[in-house]
């Protein structure tokens, strides 16, 4: 049971980078005031051509247990810049229940270095460091554009547009797989068909009408988590009394993310300490160029021909 709960709060992140990481694709396309989907794509481009942003996300992840509330939070606060890539990245995570409340708060930072994307994280007391040996999005991100079913315009006002977008299911079954390896569960064996049926990807978008650039994006991601935890149980051997239990529980899921862009521009003095580097410890690299081999290449992990 614990797995599992834990196991949805992942898939949770792994949904939120899979929407922001579209920001970093690097074609323009034009778009016209009529067209809702074009202004949408048009406007997570946009956020390439700055020079550097501030970034806030904030996960809330809430379910019920035998009476048992369970809270879980993950909140993120970066600085990113876009030429060469360079990310400061500040993470809480927390879990509160009724026994007890936890709270782990951790650093990261992400650079480009010579065609590779460079992590160094702050983990148990100690910096480590992880390569992606190649790193080559765009074909993916333009397959996600591709995998937009619709765009619709909710609100206006004198300064902002709030769209709803939805995104295909089959697209994000791909991704999702994807993304939970780039996190760090490469040797996970997922059940089969786990992201069968799993329902499109609902979100809304802000976009600020003076600049057409993305400043907020909000998530509910409850339906498409209780569908992955459904299948999940599916792929289990439990008795049907347990399997109905987990349902039950599974029906009290509420989830939802939020990502703000702000100080457009405005970061300055953004920088890998070096004493970050002197001190980190190299772990195995995430193998994502076609054609990888992770049985020959002892530090490397095959997830994929692409991020």
């Amino acid at each position: 049971m614990n797995r599992l709960k834990y196991f949805s709060i992942l898939i949770l992140v792994c949904i939120t980078m899979l929407v922001v990481s579209v920001c970093s694709a690097s074609k323009s396309t034009a778009a016209t005031d009529t067209d809702s989907k074009q202004m949408v794509i048009a406007a997570f481009e946009k956020l390439n051509t700055v020079k550097n942003y501030h970034m806030t996300m904030e996960n809330n992840y809430t379910l019920t247990y035998q009476g048992e509330a369970l809270n879980l939070g993950v909140k993120s606060e970066a600085d990113a810049q876009t030429e060469p890539l360079l990310v400061k990245n500040n993470m809480v995570f927390t879990m509160e229940s009724t026994w007890e409340k936890k709270e782990k708060r951790t650093m990261q930072y992400v650079e480009e270095n010579q065609g590779q994307i460079v992590a160094y994280s702050y983990l148990n007391n100690q910096w480590t460091k992880q390569v992606i040996t190649q790193f080559s999005p765009l074909a993916a991100y333009e397959d996600y554009f591709k995998a937009i079913k619709s765009v619709t315009l909710l609100k206006e006002s004198a300064k902002t547009r709030v769209f709803a977008v939805v995104v295909e299911s089959s697209y994000l079954s791909n991704e999702l797989e994807r993304m939970m390896n780039a996190v760090g569960m490469q040797k996970v064996k997922l059940p089969k068909g786990i992201f069968k049926d799993i329902g499109d990807l609902s979100y809304t978008v802000t976009i600020d009408k003076k600049t057409a650039a993305i400043t907020k994006v909000n998530m509910d991601l409850s339906g498409l988590l209780v569908s992955v935890g459904n299948n999940i149980v599916e792929s289990l051997e439990l008795p049907d009394e347990k399997k109905m239990a987990i349902s039950e529980m599974l029906a009290t899921v509420k989830a939802s993310a939020t990502i703000i862009f702000s100080q457009i521009n405005r970061v300055d003095g953004l920088q890998i300490p070096p004493e970050v580097k002197n001190t980190a410890v190299t772990v195995p690299s995430i193998c994502v160029r076609p054609g990888c081999d992770s049985d020959k290449a002892a530090d490397s992990v095959e997830i994929g021909t692409s991020l």
